[in-house]
């Protein structure tokens, strides 16, 4: 299990840490893909910058989970993310 760190973390630290999580549950339990509860917990899990200022492959590490959740491809799953 992942643990986090004795230091402040900055943003994009917990990002990546609530990124693995999330993905660890996943590899552990793949069916859970499909379990509106952890498609809730996706979503709510990430908190977002404006798009201009946010990072473009932490956006892209999202994309990928958000992309098995709903069986779309990756890239337009990224492309919708930016565009928003």
């Amino acid at each position: 299990m992942l643990t986090t760190t004795k230091h402040p973390l900055n943003s994009y630290q917990e990002k990546v840490i609530t990124f693995l999580k999330l993905v660890e549950v996943y590899y552990k339990n793949p069916e859970i893909i499909s379990d509106p509860e952890f498609h809730q917990k996706v979503e709510n899990s990430f908190l977002w910058i404006e798009r201009e200022k946010e990072d473009i492959f932490m956006m892209s590490f999202f994309a990928w989970l958000k992309a098995k959740m709903t069986k779309q491809e990756v890239y337009l799953v990224t492309l919708d993310l930016v565009k928003r």
